[in-house]
């Protein structure tokens, strides 16, 4: 499941949080940068292959662990994320892109979580490890 310029992107196979990566991790983790799993591998874990493409190496996720971020998104709702937004924190923790608590927000960081979710849980029921990478 990667995307690159040499692999056509697809809806079937690949998932792209756009801007809300970020802000996706940091409302699952509490934490800007690493954390840990099984929620921390569901934006920024995984084991580091390959060269820095811009935020990091590409990283790469297990089967079984694609299935324990699975079972971990499921424990939080789109409600349940989106409670923990505070803008002054992602101001505070330097999170990638500027935030308010506006609804375009809300609706934007909610609507890419539930791919996320959905994106995860159809890996784990295909077996599928995962690589990961933000450019």
């Amino acid at each position: 499941m990667l995307y690159s310029n040499e692999t056509p992107f697809s809806e079937e196979t690949d998932l792209d949080l756009d801007k809300s990566w970020h802000a996706i991790h940091f409302l699952l983790t509490g934490k800007p940068g690493e954390a840990p799993p099984p929620l921390g591998n569901a934006v920024l874990g995984g084991t580091p292959i390959g060269a820095d493409l811009g935020y990091g190496p590409t990283r790469y996720l297990t089967p079984e662990q694609v299935y324990d971020v699975t079972v971990g998104l499921a424990t939080i709702s789109r409600a349940e994320l989106l409670s923990r937004f505070k803008a002054g924190e992602f101001e505070k923790n330097k999170i990638y892109s500027k935030w308010d608590e506006s609804p375009a927000d809300f609706e934007y960081i909610g609507s890419n979580y539930e791919r996320l979710i959905a994106f995860f849980s159809k890996a784990a029921q295909a077996g599928d490890a995962i690589l990961i990478y933000i450019v």
